[in-house]
């Protein structure tokens, strides 16, 4: 799962606006970066519970790394049998049937 945004964005941005408005205050021209604003939580919710894995910085690498995970985690169901999932090799598209002669 990949939370929309960091946690710390919204007091960021409260931050950042604040000091825009103070140096215009004085005349002067201030451009914030945002850091946490670009930033995204890498989480999983096991019971309920969420557990941040990473904390990653901009959202295409992001989703990169979400499309990967989710990946993997596909080709580990179908080896493992559980469910549907990629097929890497002719042999994993189908399971153990009763009866069979083993290869080795």
């Amino acid at each position: 799962m990949l939370r929309r945004s960091h946690d710390y964005a919204p007091e960021e941005n409260r931050l950042h606006d604040f000091e825009v408005r103070r140096a215009a205050q004085k005349g002067k021209v201030v451009s914030k970066l945002p850091i946490y604003g670009e930033s995204f939580h890498l989480s999983f919710e096991y019971m309920g519970q969420r557990n941040d894995v990473m904390t990653i910085y901009g959202q295409k690498v992001a989703l990169a790394v979400l499309a990967r995970l989710r990946a993997c985690d596909q080709v580990l169901n179908n080896q493992a049998s559980v469910g549907d999932g990629f097929a890497t090799r002719p042999e994993d598209q189908w399971a153990d049937q009763p009866g069979d002669i083993p290869e080795n």
